[in-house]
């Protein structure tokens, strides 16, 4: 597990083998998805793909919004505003 700088947890990607759906993106480094009734947020970064907030829409919901409010505000390391 590793914490980034915005305190979310990220985990190894589990895939199910149930489809996973992306429903929305931020660049190419992160995805906001539901897979077999969870929801969740995938992060590529260095070959690997990582995941937060793995449950209920909820959830996986307070993580994206997390991200995308650190986008805004420039503070996103892996994908900086100009």
């Amino acid at each position: 597990m590793a914490i980034d700088g915005l305190g979310i947890h990220w985990t190894p990607f589990r895939p199910s083998g149930a489809v996973l759906r992306v429903k929305a993106n931020l660049g190419q480094d992160y995805e906001f998805c539901a897979m077999g009734g969870l929801w969740l947020v995938l992060r590529h970064r260095d070959g690997r793909t990582m995941e937060a907030g793995r449950g209920g829409l909820n959830t996986a919901r307070a993580v994206w919004d997390e991200i995308i409010l650190a986008d805004i505000r420039g503070h996103l390391p892996s994908h900086p505003r100009k």
